[in-house]
């Protein structure tokens, strides 16, 4: 469970980051995208004063001026120089709007794309949640489980005494009572009235024989 974790904390960092790149990269895009339509305004307005101009002079040759007098060739020269001028700026205007085309293409992947890790990112949230509450329910059970465990081998006496319990590994040793039984505990050391009851009896017992037999 916590290499899961880990695992989808790392793709969650991963596709922050690369949500964060796209943010970045839609940001400019939108940057240029305003640049081009500022450009293609400028170009639309430029074409239609040229068309205006144009008109204006092309009325203004024919009124004050008759064509015999400049001559056909002049006229057909201004007006060819004012036809390439009004190709030039159609072409590049066309450019512009190709070029618009395509960063509003790329806009709208662009917010596909952010819109498909979001998604991600917020399923690989949820499932972290998950996996989270797993593991602090794991970590519960387990603590609860250590507990039963410890209650098993040092239960709690309620009788105000202590008792030094040995480890169950040495109480399962065969050769542990057959030791007590060659060996019993030396009780020199306790007072007459610190032995533990059956000892008490007796030492009370020897006690009386004893007086009986002087």
């Amino acid at each position: 469970v916590l290499f899961s974790c880990c695992l989808f904390q790392k793709e969650k960092e991963s596709l922050s980051e690369e949500l964060h790149e796209l943010k970045k990269e839609n940001k400019l895009l939108k940057e240029k995208n305003t640049l081009a339509s500022k450009k293609k305004e400028q170009y639309e307005c430029e074409i239609k004063r040229l068309n205006k101009a144009l008109q204006d002079a092309l009325k203004i040759e024919c009124s004050s001026f008759p064509e015999d007098c400049l001559g056909k060739s002049e006229l057909e020269c201004r007006h060819k120089e004012m036809r390439t001028e009004m190709e030039v700026l159609k072409q590049q205007v066309q450019i512009y709007e190709e070029d618009f085309k395509k960063e509003r293409s790329d806009r709208e992947r662009l917010n596909q794309e952010k819109e498909t890790l979001q998604q991600i990112i917020q399923t690989s949230q949820s499932e972290l949640n998950r996996l989270n509450s797993q593991i602090k329910a794991c970590q519960m059970e387990k603590e609860k489980l250590e507990k039963q465990l410890k209650q098993m081998y040092f239960p709690i006496c309620n009788c105000g005494l202590n008792f030094h319990l040995r480890d169950p590994c040495t109480l399962a040793d065969p050769g542990t009572a057959q030791d007590l039984h060659k060996h019993p505990p030396d009780y020199q050391w306790y007072a007459p009235d610190q032995f533990p009851p059956d000892v008490q009896h007796k030492a009370n017992g020897f006690s009386s024989e004893k007086k009986v037999n002087q």
